[in-house]
């Protein structure tokens, strides 16, 4: 019985923390030191999961990292070039942004 009690106790707290959504890169922003930040969908109506999940000051939707991994770089610019969906997992926010977590492409 008490493995029951100490099991629903943990359960809310085993929630997922992240979200996922699915789109084409309309919008790419880079910055001089590095950051990168997308749009999925021309913004925010374009990731109603993370939108609903995190509170994320970009009214805009942008979703980015200030310091992203050269890989993610080459997939977003492959993304934008051929047009094609890709899968956004967003992990929080990164300042204003939403925080890309990972990414494939459909």
């Amino acid at each position: 019985m008490n493995k029951w009690t100490v099991l629903l106790f943990f359960l809310p707290f085993l929630s997922v923390a992240y979200t996922q959504d699915t789109g084409k890169i309309t919008d790419i922003f880079v910055s001089q030191n590095g950051s990168l930040a997308i749009k999925i969908n021309s913004g925010k109506q374009g990731i109603p999961n993370a939108a609903k999940k995190f509170s994320c000051t970009s009214g805009s939707g942008w979703v980015g990292l200030s310091n992203p991994h050269s890989i993610i770089v080459s997939a977003i610019m492959t993304a934008k070039t051929t047009q094609e969906e890709v899968v956004v997992t967003i992990d929080g926010c990164e300042g204003g942004w939403f925080k890309i977590k990972d990414m494939y492409i459909k």
